[in-house]
């Protein structure tokens, strides 16, 4: 049959996005065989005959086989995750039109696709860093999805199209095509083959030459006997083009065409005859035989630093937009902003916020910006000298045909070198290698990559392994790593080594030294070596110096894996990731034994890069392949960096989620923050990354001196940070000296002193003093538990009640008069402010009506729901469920200490004006050492019952009762953690029954003050039913009508907004 070679060709793969033409190649491929028609006609095959012939049956039995050959196609042409949502479906019809109602959709689908992507194709332009074959690409790409959803386009509107959305440089080649030929008669073809062979011959001449540029007075072509008379022909030309505005450009170009220059032994400065209907920037200038991505010129009629090569960055936030308007009021297009680095006389400097506009073939040193950026710029004696901030000078310049050219790469050339822009960065990624031995590698240049300037510079693991077979070169110290799950595998793994090193190395193993283990020494290993001719040494027994290198280069790898887990928090199932890292940064760093080579150096002969090395546990973001993700799903994911693999070119990854390691090319990392594993949640490290953004200093010493200043390993902020913050800041002066010169602190400060010498007062335990002697003059008696609480009455009854705080005063009595007269005479004897009717003090809000006092805290309830996002949550009637009984391990996952205790501290200073939410805040505040998700989402509850009574307080009514009434509630055995009770009848008991005493000494005496209390009748202690028990607020979660019944009597209430509960 014809359907005999259908493996043999390979079908295409349907991932998602690529429906449209997957089915036109699918179709293709299915008829190609032919099997088409089984998909059309979507029926399967029965046999018609009763009594079928042979070649019947035969027929049969091949569309039988068709039909599932078509669905073997399919089931193979689509990728694993659309295939689990076809894989039940029997027949190729059902599989065709399930796949192109998906991603199809309806004809109502295909009318919207179809508008999309009409009107993507109508905004459609072109960037000026694009290519025309790579625009007209993509042109075409949307042309033929609208062509497959059945919209056609004819060959004009996409000429039209493609001209209108060219970018400026290709005006005056439109313009030309506009006057020489009918566009209507041109194809598409044709158009883009014209645009780039022009685009072709620009890059040609870019490329090429300098000299095209009409060179004048350059110091490299020294003048002849005619100069005088060619520079006055120049002068002449330059006058005509300057003045004759009316002449055509064509002709002007055309005469500047002929001009040449020529000398004896000396270069031919020689001008190119351009075409006419070409962009032509014409600029005549100084050019030396310097790269000019390293010239920048200082320029004050530039607003900005700018450069056209994209080289000079050593960051470039490529997503900022913008436009400049340039001297001849057009607009010079900015496709980034980012920071270069430069080399100067005084040592390596960053300089921030300098666009990117390709277009621009001369580098610019604003003068504005630096003069904004506070440095000095002093021109004198045909000079520029350019200083620092600090009155630091950094360089000079001198002026060659009237400009400031700076030369970087002449200053680069200078003998300075500087230290490595963040060695405490490259500290942590060579996993916390001894600071010294870094700087060496970089002096002596033994690896590859090292940022430099100038110069050189008993937990079981993932697979479940428990030990590790370390494997090391005795001659350069090159070492390998095993990871066992039995130590008894250490030497079944010797074989797989052997082979490996001596396939490296093209030579064999001779000598193996190991120590005594029984794992080395046993027959079936000793046998093995003997086959090969392998000498075995042993060290003398408990003589383990005699293996110092192993013994040595064991501890040295688990410490450093120790140092690379403790840094970023890593849990320690981690560990062989960790050693296995460790090994592989010690292969590549400098040891003893060999001065002057790495042992990789010294194993493979090739000097180490290691520019790819990154801290390891660092957030990292792994791209997700095309094929495994659908639409909408993420283009990565975050994942934590475990090391290097040693068998592709790929970082080792964690995806966090599902503790999965892969091996990853596209990853991107951010070395500056790490996995939370408790939260499982991203937080930044104390270490700041390696990239800033303002200017920075680094020491520059003489290329002769070896000697590298280390860095601290603490982090630091940056410049940036600091201006950021002053912006918000309030800058007080550090020094009295700074103050006086304030007009306004001078102000604040005689005030002060004022108020100070009239109330002759000169520290605030003499204000206090002061103050209660002024107040006991008045006849008032201080509190002796509260001293700063004054009372003022005339047997039982009270006139006035003082209570201070530092300098502020509150006052209250049940006469208005008797606080009117108590103000007048302090204002006699003090300067005061009256601030009136109390309603805001330290945090507490109050409100007064005529028989209440309320005191709440709304504003601080509502500020907390804020700070920790839940002002949008749903209030509940209780803060503490039915029941709830807590314990310190019940098994959720672990949670932020830091984030907890923030959110019990915050409860239990609202809880002093609602003591409905006590109870609950207390327990809660029992798991503050190790709280977990279940305490999270509890404490949770009692933010959600705050939000439902935001205006709820603490109630005090005006009534004749001042009986002072106190519970005492039963709740046996109501702790999880050791069964003991908050309180109970226990307590009646001993107050009332001296006998117990014997048996409760280990209860504080002041506990048993009460009975004393009772013995005198001062106190009368009797039972109280449950359904009136007021504690009960206090010792345990309620149903929602107890507890409201019981926050009632406790006096919270609120001031006549209805409750949301």
């Amino acid at each position: 049959m014809a359907t005999s070679g259908f493996s043999t060709t390979v079908s295409p793969v349907l991932t998602g996005e690529n429906y449209v033409f997957w089915s036109v190649k699918m179709q293709s491929y299915l008829r190609a065989f032919p099997l088409w028609e089984v998909v059309e006609i979507g029926e399967d095959p029965v046999q018609r005959h009763a009594n079928p012939t042979l070649a019947q049956i035969r027929q049969f039995e091949e569309d039988k086989a068709k039909r599932y050959k078509v669905l073997s196609c399919l089931h193979f042409a689509v990728s694993d995750d659309i295939f689990s949502r076809i894989m039940h479906l029997n027949s190729s019809k059902e599989v065709w039109d399930q796949l192109k109602e998906e991603f199809h959709g309806s004809d109502r689908t295909r009318r919207i696709q179809a508008l999309n992507l009409s009107r993507q194709f109508e905004m459609l332009t072109m960037d000026d860093t694009e290519t025309i074959k790579k625009f007209s690409g993509k042109m075409m790409g949307v042309v033929n999805q609208l062509r497959l959803l059945g919209k056609e386009m004819d060959e004009e509107r996409l000429i039209s199209k493609m001209l209108v959305s060219l970018s400026k440089r290709y005006e005056s080649k439109i313009f030309s095509l506009e006057d020489s030929r009918d566009l209507s008669q041109i194809t598409l073809k044709e158009l883009v083959n014209t645009l780039e062979g022009l685009e072709q011959r620009r890059a040609f001449r870019q490329k090429g030459i300098t000299e095209s540029a009409l060179v004048a007075n350059s110091k490299n072509v020294k003048p002849s006997n005619g100069s005088a008379k060619r520079n006055e022909v120049g002068k002449r030309d330059k006058n005509q083009m300057s003045n004759a505005r009316g002449v055509n450009s064509k002709d002007m170009w055309r005469r500047f065409a002929k001009v040449k220059i020529k000398t004896g032994d000396e270069k031919v400065v020689v001008v190119e005859e351009l075409q006419a209907d070409e962009e032509i920037l014409f600029m005549v200038k100084h050019v030396d035989s310097e790269e000019r991505k390293d010239v920048w010129l200082l320029d004050s009629g530039c607003s900005n630093h700018l450069t056209g090569c994209k080289d000079n960055f050593v960051d470039l936030d490529s997503s900022f937009r913008t436009r400049m308007e340039v001297g001849n009021g057009e607009f010079l297009l900015i496709f980034g902003v980012g920071t270069i680095g430069v080399q100067t006389p005084t040592g390596r400097k960053l300089i921030n916020c300098v666009y990117f506009a390709p277009d621009v073939s001369q580098n610019l040193l604003s003068v504005g910006q630096l003069v904004d950026d506070n440095y000095m710029l002093v021109f004198k004696d045909r000079t520029c000298t350019v200083s620092d901030p600090a009155g630091k000078e950094l360089f000079t310049v001198g002026m060659r045909n009237r400009c400031f050219p700076v030369n970087w790469m002449k200053l680069k050339q200078t003998a300075y070198k500087a230290i490595f822009v963040d060695t405490d960065l490259w500290h942590r990624r060579y996993g916390h290698i001894n600071h010294t031995y870094l700087k060496q590698m970089a002096v002596r240049n033994l690896v590859d990559g090292l940022p430099r300037i100038g110069g050189p510079m008993k937990i079981e693991s993932l697979n479940g392994s428990r030990f590790y077979l370390l494997f090391i070169n005795d001659v350069t110290k090159f070492s390998w790593i095993y990871f066992l799950k039995r130590k008894s595998e250490a030497s079944g793994g010797f074989p797989e080594f052997k082979t490996l090193v001596e396939n490296q190395a093209s030579q064999t193993i001779k000598k193996v030294r190991s120590d005594n283990g029984t794992e080395f020494t046993a027959t079936k290993f000793e046998l093995y070596l003997s086959q090969f001719g392998i000498v075995h040494q042993l060290p003398v027994t408990y003589s383990p110096q005699q293996n110092g290198t192993s013994e040595r280069k064991n501890r040295t790898i688990m410490e450093m894996a120790r140092c690379l887990l403790f840094e970023m928090s890593l849990p320690k199932y981690l560990w062989a990731e960790a050693a296995n890292t460790a090994n592989y940064l010690l292969n590549i760093a400098q040891t003893r034994a060999l001065p002057n080579k790495t042992p990789y150096e010294a194993w493979f002969d090739v000097k180490p890069a290691i520019n790819h090395l990154r801290v390891f546990g660092c957030i990292c973001y792994s791209k997700v392949p095309d094929a495994k993700r659908g639409k909408l799903d993420e283009k990565s994911l975050v994942a934590v960096h475990l090391g290097y693999s040693q068998v592709s070119k790929g970082y080792r990854v964690l995806d966090v989620k599902t503790r999965k390691v892969f091996v990853s090319r596209d990853v991107k990392f951010d070395e500056a923050a790490k996995w939370n594993w408790k939260t499982q949640r991203i937080e930044s490290s104390w270490v700041r990354g390696n990239a800033d953004d303002v200017l920075d200093d680094y020491e520059a010493v003489n290329e002769d001196d070896e000697n590298i200043d280390e860095v601290s390993v603490r982090g630091t902020r940056s410049l940036q940070d600091i201006y950021n913050r002053c912006h918000v800041a309030i800058i007080e002066p550090s020094s009295y000296m700074e103050a006086v010169v304030d007009v306004n602190w001078k102000q604040a400060m005689d005030v002060d002193m004022a108020m100070i010498k009239k109330n002759n007062t000169w520290a605030p335990r003499a204000w206090y003093e002061r103050m209660d002697a002024y107040l006991q003059s008045l006849e008032f008696t201080r509190s002796s538990s509260e001293h700063t609480l004054y009372v003022k009455g005339t047997g039982n009854k009270i006139q006035l009640i003082i209570s201070l705080y530092v300098d502020d005063m509150l006052i209250t009595s049940p006469s208005g008069k008797f606080v009117d007269d108590f103000k007048a005479k302090m204002q006699t004897e003090f300067e005061m402010s009256d601030l009136g009717r109390m309603s805001y003090f330290l945090g507490m809000e109050i409100d007064q009506g005529s028989d209440f006092i309320l005191l709440h805290q709304r504003k601080y309830a509502s500020d907390l729901l804020k700070r920790f996002k839940m002002e949008k949550c749903k209030a509940v009637a209780t803060p503490l469920a039915v029941g709830t009984k807590l314990c310190k391990d019940d098994g959720g996952a672990e949670n932020n200490e830091t984030y907890y205790r923030r959110l019990i501290g915050s409860l239990l200073y609202l809880s002093s004006t609602r003591p409905d939410i006590m109870y609950a805040t207390s327990l809660l505040s029992r798991f503050m050492h190790k709280p977990s998700e279940v305490h999270l989402c509890a404490v949770k509850r009692i933010l959600r019952y705050v939000k439902g009574t935001l205006r709820f307080g603490l109630k005090f009514s005006k009534n004749g009762n001042q009986k002072l009434q106190g519970f005492c509630d039963s709740d046996w055995g109501g702790s999880l953690e050791d069964s003991k009770s908050i309180s109970g009848k226990s307590a009646i008991s001993m107050a009332k029954n001296p006998v117990d005493h014997g048996r409760t000494k280990h209860i504080r005496i002041k506990f048993h003050a009460i009975r004393e209390a009772v013995k005198n009748g001062e106190v009368a202690v009797e039972y109280c039913p449950t359904k009136e028990q007021l504690v009960d607020i206090f010792t345990k979660g309620l149903s929602t009508d107890q507890f409201k019944f019981l926050r009632d009597k406790l006096g919270v209430c609120s001031s006549g907004i209805k409750e949301v509960c």
